[in-house]
């Protein structure tokens, strides 16, 4: 234990009120080592580096994730090659990895942080920080897919990743985990527990793949196509729900509509009104995944930018395999 956090006795020039100050510091750090050792045995895929932490620390655990909220002035912790991965979203201040390849930021508001089940490396902060995160067993991801109907399991990068905030599948995924926080201090210890750490369970499961798959295919995609492309996906992003015509799209980027129709082809082997329409349904299915009580599908399909259901429907089946119907039905169930 810190010794400025251990309890002190003095000559009798220590009013009580000092000492009780010293005492509930003492044991409010007795309390940061026991959330410490309970959160180091759930995350086996990470190893602090020092037990004398600071910290206000909450989690739960679901079949196969777990979910954590912490706010610390300080906290460094080593990354152990494992089973699990971990996604961080910080909500004050930043979160720095140092490794062997790569070294990375993730601020708050902006980014969130990939942590794969297979780097090693340093993560720390400094300063006040507050943050959320979710642990989830690798094999977790491709036992859910299978369930689905064989959905591809998305590619887990090598090293650390920085994930954009703006993502819809990241932020419904933030989203999720902030409100199963908030259900689960409801919910704990009445008779509907055990069945919701399930559905939650699925959900979470369900938000980090599309949330890892959204995110891997934009950094490929950076990667690999020309200034045009990148700008026009950014724009195609930025309000979903939003009409886009691809024609005034073109003429605000500099180009002819058959320009931009040519770089998509000739970089990503789509249209525009194609690339479109998945990220349409994909920030859909993400909404859906996370949609409470009383939202209407209809609502959803507006929101991401469909104008007609019957459309929606039929383009959502085709993609996922199920109606929107059927994955809100699930997700409830």
């Amino acid at each position: 234990m810190p010794k400025s956090m251990s309890p002190m006795h003095g000559d009798g020039d220590v009013d009580d009120q000092s000492v009780a100050l010293r005492m509930r510091r003492f044991h409010e750090a007795q309390a940061a080592s026991k959330h410490i050792v309970t959160l180091t045995d759930r995350v086996k895929c990470v190893k602090f580096d020092s037990p004398d932490v600071d910290m206000h620390y909450e989690g739960a655990d679901l079949p196969s994730s777990s979910i954590h909220r912490a706010t610390h002035p300080s906290l460094r912790f080593t990354l152990i090659p494992g089973k699990q991965f971990i996604i961080v979203f910080p909500e004050q201040g930043c979160i720095k990895y140092a490794g062997a390849n790569v070294q990375v930021v993730a601020k708050a508001g902006a980014h969130a942080l990939l942590l794969p089940s297979s780097a090693a490396g340093q993560c720390f902060v400094d300063g006040d920080w507050r943050g959320q995160g979710i642990v989830v067993a690798e094999d977790a991801v491709a036992a859910q897919q299978r369930r689905i109907g064989g959905a591809p399991v998305p590619a887990m990068p090598r090293d650390v990743m920085r994930l954009e905030a703006n993502q819809p599948a990241l932020g419904a995924l933030g989203r999720a985990v902030a409100s199963i926080f908030h259900e689960i201090r409801s919910m704990r210890g009445r008779e509907p527990w055990a069945f919701a750490k399930v559905a939650f369970d699925d959900m979470l499961i369900g938000l980090a793949t599309a949330a890892i798959a959204s995110a891997t295919t934009s950094s490929a995609l950076q990667a690999s196509v020309s200034s045009l492309v990148a700008r026009a996906t950014r724009e195609m992003q930025r309000d979903l729900a939003e009409p886009i015509v691809l024609g005034a799209l073109a003429s605000r980027l500099g180009v002819s509509l058959r320009a931009l129709q040519a770089a998509f082809q000739r970089d990503l082997g789509v249209t525009p009104r194609d690339y479109l329409l998945k990220l349409r349904l994909d920030d859909a299915r993400a909404r859906i995944l996370v949609a409470g009580a009383g939202k209407r599908i209809s609502d959803i399909a507006f929101a991401s930018g469909f104008t007609d259901l019957g459309y929606f429907a039929q383009t959502y089946r085709r993609a996922f395999g199920e109606l929107p119907s059927d994955t809100l039905r699930r997700q409830r169930d």
